[in-house]
């Protein structure tokens, strides 16, 4: 009885473990899209696109200025370096929180992506950055 107590066990972590990788690497490419747009200036799209948790948090012309001010004090994206990662199940979405340390012209940033996957869709739902003159929330 042991052992197939211990055999499921280890099964269900297999199939977690495959799911939180799945997820990731989804919310991951999604940051990649988000600092492609953020060099493009092309900020609208983020909002426009984002889970109404997003919305609700901020109006479209809060999250266009913080974009803007964020993008006029650390520059154009270079690189980031993901720092710590979390991925939770709910019945209605899955949420999957990313953090970085993130490489800007003008400096190094820490970045905190927030993604919620609906229905296979991956929504921005929240971005929290910051610098020596931005807070982090």
């Amino acid at each position: 009885m042991r052992a197939i107590i211990l055999l499921l066990a280890t099964v269900l972590l297999s199939v977690t473990a495959c799911w939180d990788s799945k997820d990731l690497t989804a919310a991951e490419r999604e940051v990649a899209k988000f600092h492609k747009a953020f060099n493009a200036g092309q900020f609208e799209g983020l909002y426009d696109n984002g889970a109404d948790e997003l919305k609700k948090a901020a109006s479209k012309q809060a999250f266009l200025t913080l974009l803007e001010t964020v993008r006029g004090k650390v520059g154009r994206f270079v690189s980031a370096k993901r720092t710590a990662w979390q991925v939770e199940y709910s019945t209605g979405a899955t949420k999957v929180v990313v953090d970085y340390e993130t490489t800007y012209e003008n400096g190094k940033v820490m970045e905190e992506f927030l993604y919620l996957i609906v229905a296979g869709k991956v929504l921005l739902a929240g971005y929290h950055t910051g610098t020596k003159n931005l807070p982090l929330r």
